[in-house]
């Protein structure tokens, strides 16, 4: 079993992730996916023991972990299958250079299909995650700095997105409309009170809306949806 608690890390002195807790089940594969290549990159060296994280921990208790990297993938099958001599019963898998070529693609499938323990994989070809046949996905979010566990296929979980997306989406259209309401209103009555000096009640309306509209939209408004690439 591998236990993520609290992992954080940093780049340039900003987080690409933080507050990361997930536990990963003996024999599990999962598929790892996010917006920039690199991030994800970086997520699996962290988590394989390549990198160091800024906070938190990663244990692997009872596994014999292996970390393949994307020069591995391009060095092709001889490479490759050396790491089956070690016998390792989980995979850090980073395919994400293992798009360049059909050769390369072909000896990733083969390995992939002969491995019999756990994986975690990012790849830049979606055909490996499909041969992984992955029953869970972590995507990893830029603008939260989040990851988000999907339990299902790689299939299940693109739809699952993209339902989501489009909640997403609703209630960031939904604010932003209610949004403009309060501030069309706002700006007419204070047109109106401008004119008008001898009613203090005006401003005391135009007051109250305008502490509303800073609680109730502007202090929690949400980030623009984005669409994954």
């Amino acid at each position: 079993m591998i236990v993520v608690k609290d992992l954080r890390v940093n780049v340039l002195g900003e987080p690409l992730f933080e507050k990361v807790n997930l536990v990963i089940r003996p024999g599990e594969r999962i598929a790892l996916v996010g917006s920039q290549e690199g991030d994800v990159s970086t997520f699996l060296r962290v988590l394989a023991g390549e990198d160091e994280a800024d906070r938190g921990t990663v244990t692997s208790d009872g596994e014999r972990t292996a970390y393949v990297s994307p020069e591995m993938f391009l060095e092709g099958g001889q490479s490759l299958g050396r790491l089956h001599h070690t016998r390792p019963t989980f995979a850090f898998f980073d395919a994400t250079s293992a798009g360049a070529s059909g050769d390369i693609v072909q000896d990733a499938e083969h390995f992939i299909k002969g491995f019999r323990g756990g994986i975690l994989i990012a790849a830049a070809d979606d055909r490996l995650i499909t041969v992984a046949k992955v029953t869970r996905v972590f995507e990893m979010h830029a603008t939260t700095k989040t990851i988000t566990s999907y339990t299902g296929s790689y299939a299940e979980f693109l739809v699952e997105r993209e339902k989501s997306l489009a909640r997403l989406n609703e209630a960031y259209e939904k604010q932003q409309k209610e949004k403009r309401r309060l501030e069309e209103y706002l700006e007419q009555k204070r047109k109106e009170a401008g004119k008008d000096k001898s009613s203090p009640e005006k401003g005391a309306v135009i007051r109250a809306k305008a502490k509303y509209l800073q609680r109730e939209i502007l202090d929690k408004e949400l980030l623009k949806p984005t669409e994954p690439e």
